[in-house]
């Protein structure tokens, strides 16, 4: 049997530069502010220490939202294969001011969401789709 981890299936990688749907839930909760859904236009994707995909980072784009303009480092949260389009899974994210110094580090399951956090504007747990 093989072992699963969190992570991103290749095909995600389109959508780099393009617009996705993020529908933020409340898992466990958020540290700040639970904001309401939003777009979200990937920056850049990134790999952990196997190279496999696990998360990304991105700027929120929709005019209006009380987070435009904001960073977000996202990882996947659980086991399996996620894309955006069929398998939906949840991400870990943190939305910030600006693009944090170890947002790759974050993203790509190394670093730690719970120390983050402290720094982040909120942090939560978010579903990622195509818009």
């Amino acid at each position: 049997m093989s072992e699963s981890h969190p992570a991103l299936e290749d095909k995600v990688l389109a959508y780099c530069g393009s617009l996705v749907a993020v529908g933020p839930v409340y898992g466990w909760g958020w540290s700040g502010v639970q904001p309401k859904s939003f777009q979200m236009r990937i920056v850049e994707f990134c790999r952990d220490a196997k190279s496999t995909l696990r998360g990304g980072i991105g700027q929120i784009e929709s005019a209006g939202h009380a987070f435009d303009k904001r960073w977000v480092v996202f990882s996947a949260r659980h086991d399996g294969q996620w894309n955006f389009e069929s398998h939906l899974g949840h991400f870990t994210m943190c939305l910030y001011d600006d693009r944090p110094i170890n947002a790759v580090e974050l993203a790509s399951g190394a670093g730690s969401f719970v120390v983050e956090g402290k720094s982040a504007l909120t942090c939560g747990s978010g579903i990622i789709g195509q818009t």
